[in-house]
């Protein structure tokens, strides 16, 4: 009988390390795969995010261009070089409204960087700023020197409001 519970004894040890390692090689497994399904969890955030900056990057530069070709027939408008000004705000007003969701307003310089117009702002507004020199901006001194476009990061403007 001394040797039957010693068997048993045996048999119990023997279950409760095989227990013991199906438990230890369990928990690893647990472990490697959690990981693993992390790491490809993680690989396709960063993908998507990074289709999704491309895409919002190309929209962005659409619209970009878009209001670049605005300017542009600003630019050649034959309003605005014959200094038709009734004509010339209608222009450029009809072009702000198209471009409202990403510019605040357009502003009118003359040749020598004087406000003449300012599109979508109250009359006050335009009174007390027109006539300003800007001469000395980046948004002016860079298109008259380059002849090219002019896109600044954020600017610190005449009534105190950072735009860009």
């Amino acid at each position: 009988m001394a040797s039957l519970s010693k068997t048993n004894l045996t048999v119990l040890v023997v279950i409760a390390v095989v227990a013991v390692l199906h438990s230890v090689f369990s928990y690893q497994y647990y472990t490697f795969t959690s990981a693993k399904i992390s790491d490809i969890a993680l690989r396709e955030i960063k993908t998507n995010a990074q289709i999704q900056v491309h895409d919002l990057s190309q929209i962005l530069s659409n619209k970009f261009e878009s209001i670049n070709n605005l300017l542009q027939t600003l630019a050649d408008s034959p309003a605005i070089h014959n200094n038709e000004y009734n004509r010339a705000f209608s222009v450029i007003d009809s072009r702000q409204q198209y471009s409202k969701n990403l510019s605040d307003f357009f502003m009118w310089l003359d040749k020598n960087g004087k406000m003449n117009w300012l599109s979508n702002i109250n009359q006050s507004a335009y009174q007390k700023y027109k006539g300003t020199d800007l001469s000395y901006r980046p948004y002016f001194t860079e298109p008259r020197d380059s002849h090219m476009a002019y896109y600044s990061s954020l600017i610190e403007s005449n009534d105190k409001i950072p735009r860009s």
